[in-house]
């Protein structure tokens, strides 16, 4: 999520559209596809990926192309100053659940 949260701050905002065949398609969804139109993309893995990996049950693939990775990067720094520390502080959660925990603000 913050990979891909990264790369739409760096497209400023731009909606991120996935495209996938998911039979035989990991390799191909997670590398050729984000190489060939510039684009993030993400796949849930394939069967011979979900074979031959030990990618979980709830895990999936992001390709992005190589050149967007210094802007991630930059943007992965920006949210870790507020955003992912507090995102899973989960203040949010603890308050729901009526638990008192101190939550930080940056």
């Amino acid at each position: 999520m913050w990979i891909a949260l990264a790369y739409l701050h760096a497209t400023c905002g731009e909606r991120i559209q996935s495209s996938t065949a998911i039979l035989q398609a990991t390799c191909v969804d997670a590398t050729i596809i984000p190489f060939l139109s510039q684009r993030l993309n993400f796949v849930y893995g394939c069967y011979g990926c979900r074979d031959a990996t030990d990618l979980g049950e709830s895990e999936a693939v992001m390709g992005f192309p190589g050149s967007m990775l210094p802007e991630i990067i930059e943007h992965l720094k920006y949210l870790d100053n507020k955003a992912i520390p507090r995102s899973r502080s989960k203040g949010a959660l603890s308050l729901l659940e009526g638990k008192d925990i101190e939550v930080k603000s940056c």
